[in-house]
């Protein structure tokens, strides 16, 4: 019977007035060229069912955008290399490039069709690597990504510099040595 409640103590009311999701901030691994900007995909979702599982939330336009973090960088990726590209340094995203992007480039204040428009600068040449990317989620955005861990956590990625899969036509390759 509505309204609902959730939690401990008195919890959280829901009534039926509006609609009411399960949400997480999600964060997608991603790989590119060192010579091209790297998109990567940080959107809202919900819970829609069983068999859907979680989906973009393509009707957000309010959700404001989470602060960036980098770690970890491996190989020849080195801090201070990459950016994200934004309206400057810090940004809206707290890791922007020092000079503004284009503004259709930009990383979104808020979420625009659940996605922020996270593009991160191309390191250059010879900077290939990879490095870990962490979006600051506000707690009702946090999400049990590692299971083992019990706790809910911060969305985070890995992005990789300077590799290529290959086309996508591919089938099969094998190597003869």
């Amino acid at each position: 019977a509505n309204p609902v409640t959730f939690g401990g103590g008195t919890g959280i009311a829901f009534s039926t007035g509006s609609t009411q999701r399960y949400g997480r901030l999600a964060l997608r691994n991603t790989i590119g060229s060192e010579l091209l900007d790297l998109p990567v995909v940080l959107t809202t979702q919900y819970y829609l069912s069983g068999a859907a599982g979680f989906v973009t939330a393509s009707d957000d336009v309010c959700t404001a955008a989470p602060a960036i973090s980098f770690s970890n960088y491996q190989s020849n990726l080195v801090a201070g290399e990459t950016c994200v590209r934004d309206a400057g340094s810090p940004g809206v995203s707290g890791a922007g490039c020092t000079a503004a992007a284009a503004s259709g480039a930009r990383y979104r204040a808020t979420a625009v069709g659940g996605s922020f428009n996270l593009n991160l600068a191309a390191p250059g040449s010879g900077n290939n690597g990879a490095l870990t990317i962490t979006a600051d989620a506000p707690s009702w955005l946090e999400y049990l990504w590692n299971a083992g861990s019990g706790a809910v956590s911060n969305p985070t990625a890995i992005a990789t510099f300077g590799l290529f899969p290959g086309p996508a036509s591919r089938v099969y390759q094998r190597e003869v040595y």
